[in-house]
Parts: C-alpha cells; structure tokens; sequence
C-alpha cells in the first residue's frame, strides 16, 4: 500500500523517485508523508462483521481466514495534496476488503475468461479502434463484466463508505460527505443529488463522468483493489513445520 500511496503523491506533486541518495531521501519522505495523507483506522461494528459473507461460499472452509475491513481516508487539506482539498475531492483506502482466497479466486475467474491471457492493454481512439501507447497505458489487461460479482465487492465495504458518498446533496455539505463537505459549485447552481446506486459491472473506468442515456449527469468513483501477499522467503517458518534435511548417503566402500 505505501507504494500506491507514494505514486499517489507523485504524480500529483510532480515529484519522483531514483536510485540516487536523493531518491532515498524522497522514498524516506515518502514513507512519513503516507502518515500524514491517511486519517485515523475506522472499523465497524463487532455486529456489522459477524454481517460479512464471503465472496464464494463454496470455497469458505471452516477455519478459513474472514475479511475485516478498516477505512482510512486520505487527509487532502493536511498533506503534499493540499491543493486539491477545496475541490471537495474524496478518496480513502480499506485495508483487509478481501481474504487473500478470494482475491485468488477474482483473479482465477477473470483468467478463465480470457482466452489470451492478459493481453496488452490499448487505447480507445474513437469508431471503435483501438492503437498500442504504452507512453500512456503500459500493462496487461482483461476485460470481464460481471453485475453479481460487481454487487458482492461493493456490498463488502459499503458501510464503510456509505456515510461518506452514498448520498450527496450540495446544497447541505453535511450530507452524505461527511467532514469532507460538497463543494461542487456547478452542481449547486443546479441543485444536483447524487446517490450510490452501484460498482459499475465493467469493473474498470477511466474517467470521473459520463452521459447515461436519459442525460442525466452521473457522478462516478474509482474502486481500485490491490493484493498484498507476503513473499514466500518473508514468510517467518514455525521451527516446528521445519523437515530435516535427510542425511547424505554413503557409498559403499570395498574392505
């Protein structure tokens, strides 16, 4: 996560890193500045977790770990983003969203749909083109929809983002936002309402708005999932589970 957060910072700082002292010095930064960016853990309820179903029931084993859910929100005014704090912008990180069996299984399912693997990803251009630009997007890619999926993973963090954006009214910056406030003020001369209705089943977006068909303005956020697992030579081994080396066999010897 430090790493999303330090590319965060910038990108929209015009700051970067090296392999240099210097770049040392800004990861080191980097490091304190994710401190100061993210607000203090919020969880649930005790009651509101035992509510948690998994993602796949047909793979939950007993035993098996269950998610946990902690919101932070990103600190715009008192952080190197400062200058974004007056647009009323809001973004936030849930750390444990999802057990490390089902980010498996997500990436499982949307492998099974791609019969190339993870292809590079190309750029839209219009009348149905698309051309390689890697100066622009530089990654593999699979497109996969799915409504019930996108459902389940919107369900898991909800009511930790509810209070926050699930309802926003412009003209009463209390609601819906938080201590973040609204501050859209082409949405207050209009007199705009925006409420939470779904994840978008497409499960990937590159813009904030877009026309839906009866031309109405919809307000959009990112949801960006990130799977963090330890690498096996960082795993600390129980000496218990240790297996001895077998002793090394003698050749025979002529007396």
């Amino acid at each position: 996560m430090a790493s999303i957060i330090n590319n965060i910072i910038s990108y929209a700082t015009g700051s970067g890193t090296s392999g240099s002292a210097s770049g040392d010095a800004q990861e080191s930064a980097g490091k304190s500045q994710e401190i100061e960016l993210l607000g203090e853990a919020e969880e649930l309820e005790p009651e509101e977790y035992k509510k948690i179903e998994p993602l796949f029931p047909h793979l939950q084993k007993k035993g098996d770990p269950v998610a946990r859910p902690v919101l932070r929100r990103l600190n715009f005014e008192n952080s190197p983003l400062s200058k974004y704090a007056n647009l009323g912008c809001y973004a936030a990180v849930v750390d444990n969203a999802y057990t490390l069996k089902e980010c498996d299984e997500l990436l499982r399912i949307a492998e099974r749909s791609s019969a190339d693997g993870w292809p590079i990803a190309q750029v839209n251009v219009g009348m149905n083109r698309q051309v390689l630009d890697t100066s622009y997007r530089n990654s593999d890619r699979i497109l996969y929809d799915d409504h019930v999926l996108a459902d389940k993973l919107l369900k898991r963090i909800e009511p930790l983002i509810a209070k926050d954006i699930a309802y926003i009214d412009p003209l009463d910056a209390g609601t819906g936002k938080g201590p973040l406030g609204w501050k859209g003020s082409a949405a207050k001369r209009r007199a705009d309402k925006f409420r939470m209705t779904r994840l978008n089943e497409r499960l990937r977006t590159d813009f904030m708005f877009e026309r839906i068909p009866d031309d109405e303005e919809e307000l959009e956020y990112r949801k960006h999932l990130k799977r963090n697992q330890l690498l096996a030579d960082e795993i600390p081994l129980d000496p218990r589970d240790e297996v001895p080396e077998p002793e090394p066999e003698l050749a025979p010897t002529n007396n």
